[in-house]
């Protein structure tokens, strides 16, 4: 077809990914390398849904070479990457196409992956092209799961959702049945890999990453069987839920090392190793705040960032090894968990920071495509895939879900936004965010004194059918140190006083969205560190900065940060009302309008050998 009819073919792509970016959930922002990299990583991810006659359709895990076995060493045909059919892959990027507005792809995934569904319920880990089917993975089942429950509530499709449930209840079943010590936990022991594949991580009981995924999906299952007015399974499923969750929080913390263990042997002793698969369990609620600022502060720091991602051990871990898969290498997969995780948990700088380590990778090597794999001390690939599913949709899901904390309830016709907008940011757009056959537009605008969100809607279809409005529940997040003081929504002014001290104590704005609203919130004060992301040279190991926290604590805005000795080092902090008196930790070279240029000298004392040093730097305002 394509010898035949280029040009037809030409076309045909084109409009495909026009009417792609056109349809979907975008963030535009005054910075057009944003901009630029998150249209990349839509159309690039959109580029793994594929059709093979006789087998189906759904989302392949990554594009490669083809070579003679693994890594060429055998003398059997090899595949190009991974162009198999996964199912935890697919999952992970089947939650980026939810949040981005693709039911359909969505749905077919769900599909493959019910269909080829084991006799004893377990989900499929890889399936040839060549309809072989694999089933060595323990996490590939509770994902299932937890995708049905989010496409259920994402996009409504009850219909759909009520001729699959059989499937579902025998994926309930299988994972039970997992559970051999009745401890509620589902086992990897002679089930399959939760996560880790080999390696000295490799094995546990139970990982700490498995036994969260399993807490969702009882959480998820039992969203399904309420939608169902199935109420006795979704009490069950609930309460057996909370279960899992507390044990996860509890039991798997570790006091000593302020950091959760990454898996339960079977004899109820922890593999004790920091790694970065709690992210997971914290992106997916099984944290208490105080245990994910631990996790988080550790995840920012430099002995698990680098300027390119997130390694899965600390540089600091005896067994590190940058080159390998388990054992020290950076995936974007890994940074887009991180990402997730510190939004959810109030770290938006740090998020916004990693999702920009992914975002940028595209510029680089494969140009346009982010790799599987990246090596944990220089900026270089070390894996099998230049072009990897999950690593394109890390950089969506951490921008949608995490950066504009985005959640619709199709079924309670809902949505909830919890934006971070980066302070250096003036205006910013959300184009396209699907709740129904609603396409709901939000535009940001900042003044001084005030910020602005107008919030419109258009009809999907055309008709007379009436829509019903749609309650929002809004919770910009503001720069600490910022007082609010008065909220309009429309012609509705309510006054009130309140100091971000965090950036979880933003107010909450519900309203039903009939018709065009306006918000208009009323502030002054305010101050915040422009997230300070590396743009790192191929080859290259790390120079950049380090953002482990911020604290604001009466009128001081306090940032603990670390930073190469060697090497000189810039930012920019956003003082919203100039109220900065007096700067301790840094040279404050200038103002440019509401920004402070600041820079920290290099310590000739120490050597370019010398690792990440510690810093705190302070405003009084």
């Amino acid at each position: 077809n394509v010898l035949r009819n280029p040009a037809s073919v030409h076309l045909g792509h084109t409009e495909h990914f026009r009417n792609l970016l056109d349809g979907s959930t975008s963030i535009v922002s005054p910075d057009e390398e944003f901009n630029s990299g998150q249209r990349w990583a839509l159309t690039s991810t959109d580029r793994f849904f594929v059709e093979t006659p006789g087998v189906g359709r759904a989302f392949v895990a990554g594009y490669g070479l083809s070579s003679s076995g693994w890594d060429g060493g055998q003398k059997v045909s090899g595949r190009p990457g991974y162009a198999w059919y996964f199912g935890r892959d697919s999952v992970w990027t089947c939650f980026a196409a939810l949040s981005y507005g693709d039911y359909e792809k969505v749905r077919r995934t769900l599909e493959f992956l019910g269909r080829y569904q084991d006799l004893s319920g377990k989900i499929l880990h890889e399936f040839t092209t060549s309809g072989f089917a694999h089933y060595d993975s323990a996490d590939s089942t509770p994902l299932y799961i937890v995708l049905m429950g989010r496409y259920l509530a994402a996009s409504g499709d009850l219909k759909f959702i009520r001729g699959q449930f059989p499937r579902l209840a025998k994926a309930i079943a299988f994972c039970f049945s997992t559970d051999t010590d009745g401890d509620h936990l589902i086992e990897n022991t002679n089930v399959g890999h939760g996560w880790v594949e080999g390696g000295k991580l490799f094995p546990v009981h139970t990982e700490h990453y498995l036994a969260s995924c399993w807490a969702a999906a009882l959480s998820e299952a039992a969203a399904i069987a309420s939608g169902l007015k199935k109420r006795e399974l979704s009490s069950k499923w609930l309460n057996e839920s909370k279960k899992v969750r507390e044990i996860v929080r509890k039991e798997f913390w570790n006091p000593k090392t302020n950091f959760f263990n990454f898996g339960k042997f079977s004899d109820g002793t922890y593999n004790v190793e920091k790694t970065v698969l709690p992210a997971v369990g914290m992106y997916l609620g099984c944290a208490e705040q105080e245990q994910a600022d631990a996790c988080i502060e550790e995840f920012a720091s430099s002995n698990f960032s680098s300027d390119w991602g997130v390694r899965i051990i600390g540089r600091n871990n005896p067994s590190f090894n940058a080159t390998a898969y388990h054992g020290g290498s950076v995936w974007p997969l890994f940074t887009g968990w991180v990402s997730l995780s510190e939004f959810r948990w109030n770290r938006p700088v740090q998020g916004f920071v990693h999702l920009m380590n992914n975002l940028l990778i595209y510029k680089q090597f494969a140009a346009g495509y982010i790799q599987e794999v990246l090596h944990g001390e220089l900026f270089q690939p070390s894996g099998v895939c230049p072009h990897q599913a999950w690593s394109e949709s890390m950089v969506i899901q951490p921008i949608l879900e995490g950066m504009l904390g985005l959640r619709v309830d199709a079924v309670g016709d809902e949505v909830t936004m919890r934006p971070y907008f980066p302070p250096d940011w003036e205006s910013a757009e959300v184009k396209s965010i699907r709740v129904g056959r609603r396409m709901i537009m939000l535009t940001m605008q900042r003044e001084e004194g005030k910020t602005t969100f107008a919030f419109r809607f258009s009809k999907i279809e055309s008709g007379k059918k009436k829509v019903k409005p749609t309650k929002i529940k809004f919770s910009p997040r503001f720069s600490l140190g910022t007082n609010i003081s008065r909220i309009e929504v429309g012609k509705k002014s309510e006054k009130r006083n309140v100091l971000i001290e965090h950036y979880q104590d933003t107010p909450d704005v519900v309203f039903s969205l009939w018709k065009p609203v306006t918000i208009v919130i009323h502030h002054s004060g305010g101050i915040a560190i422009v997230p300070p992301y590396s743009h790192p040279s191929p080859h290259q190991s790390s120079k950049g900065l380090r953002v482990v926290r911020e604290e604001w604590n009466n009128g001081t805005y306090r940032l603990t940060i670390e930073m190469r000795p060697d090497i000189e080092n810039s930012f920019e902090v956003v003082d919203r009302d100039r109220r900065v008196k007096v700067v301790d930790g840094a040279v404050l070279d200038g103002r440019k309008g509401e920004l402070l240029l600041l820079r920290i000298k290099a310590d000739d004392a120490l050597t370019t050998a010398s690792p990440y040093i510690k810093r705190e730097v302070v405003f009084v305002t």
